[in-house]
């Protein structure tokens, strides 16, 4: 009896705290539970809308989206809380590109508005972007304390799931993969609807090896409408890891048709290569890759391969120019580095074989035969040719 009292008073008190979460909550607020801005602008709700197509304007400098964000928000001023009201005051004021004014600008306004969900999530977000710039340790422990003050007026979200896995995934001073990786996997269970969060899972997973991952993810995110270049790519990496080449070709063709971005189109074609199985098939796509990113230090390590395993002999220079270029743009590269020590040595060889022994063995035969003919000489015309030599 007394247990059943006690679950009762736990499940009135969590029913107090989600009432008193909505109640204080504004419609902004839902920002952190869809926070990209092309998603915002398809919501049915008009102040969401102003909210993504002010962030739009700021990613993109394009006026249009801002006009018809001051259009919007004209049209629902008595709608909006007071923060509310600031937030998209800041975002109209605000010139693209600048996230550093936005930056002050928010955190000026946290002064007063210390607990507001959505200043702190702008503030967050926009503390994200100088941080992909910077990536200082101040900026990553301030998104994190952020992230943590987000949760606590407004529980666990994706934004501030998001943005907190991300900075301890990649953080060079605080990061904690698994702590990353199991927060980032929670809030897909309860939020698997959520493009960004699954974009940036999928990433995760494909780096930490966790391939079989990628399937269930996969399935979900073919569902949307709009999908990244970029994530689509590591889908078909990770197939390939799978050693499920053809449902990796199938993703890597309809990305290449369907993509205008050199960097992906460019991986896209080193992976068709990778996946070929003949060298002559190699070299195309190397090469093809290379068209888009003459910079691409795998393709070039790849395409010298590829030459040199085609023929070891005839392709040495060309291999040990691409192999060289390779290295140049990626040092750390191993295996290329190794086969440019053995080409160098081939080469090496190579140019002893053609240019030098035939000198040696020349001057060699001429010395020796000149020799010969002295040691031959009688005794008496040496030293004719002895006294010839000190009279002169």
């Amino acid at each position: 009896m007394r247990k059943m009292n006690e679950l009762k008073h736990i499940f009135i008190f969590f029913i107090i705290l989600l009432m008193s979460v909505s109640l204080f909550s504004t419609k902004l607020d839902n920002y952190v539970y869809s926070f990209e801005p092309d998603e915002l602008i398809r919501k049915s709700d008009k102040n969401l809308n102003a909210l993504g197509l002010y962030l739009k304007y700021i990613e993109t400098g394009n006026q249009a989206y801002k006009n018809t964000a001051n259009m919007l928000r004209s049209e629902n001023m008595e709608s909006l809380s007071s923060d509310d009201s600031i937030a998209l005051n800041i975002l109209s004021e605000s010139m693209p590109y600048n996230y550093s004014f936005i930056q002050n600008r928010l955190r000026n306004a946290l002064n007063n508005y210390d607990n507001s969900v959505i200043l702190n999530s702008l503030f967050t977000t926009f503390s994200f972007r100088i941080w992909e710039k910077e990536r200082s340790l101040s900026l990553e422990q301030t998104i994190i304390e952020k992230t943590k003050k987000i949760e606590e007026n407004i529980g666990l979200n994706p934004l501030s799931a998001y943005y907190f896995s991300y900075i301890k995934w990649y953080s060079k001073y605080i990061a904690e993969p698994g702590e990353s990786f199991t927060k980032l996997n929670n809030i897909y269970k309860n939020f698997p609807e959520n493009k960004s969060i699954i974009e940036l899972l999928t990433t995760i997973s494909f780096e930490s090896q966790r391939y079989e991952d990628l399937k269930n993810l996969y399935e979900i995110y073919t569902n949307f409408i709009e999908k990244n270049d970029r994530t689509m790519l590591i889908f078909a990496k990770g197939f390939q890891k799978l050693e499920n080449n053809s449902q990796s070709i199938k993703i890597l063709e309809n990305v290449i048709e369907q993509s205008n971005n050199k960097y992906v189109l460019s991986s896209s074609y080193e992976l068709m290569g990778d996946i070929s199985n003949t060298n002559s098939q190699k070299i195309l796509y190397y090469k093809t890759s290379l068209d888009y990113d003459p910079q691409n230090p795998n393709s070039l390590f790849k395409l010298a391969n590829s030459y040199y395993e085609e023929d070891k002999k005839k392709n040495l220079n060309m291999v040990r120019i691409l192999l060289q270029k390779s290295l140049h743009f990626n040092k750390d590269n191993k295996e290329a580095q190794l086969l440019l020590k053995k080409i160098n040595f081939d080469f090496m060889v190579e140019n002893f074989l053609i240019n030098i022994l035939p000198y040696f063995l020349f001057f060699s035969f001429v010395f020796f035969f000149t020799y010969y003919l002295l040691i031959k000489k009688s005794p008496k015309e040496r030293t004719e040719i002895s006294d010839e030599e000190h009279e002169n």
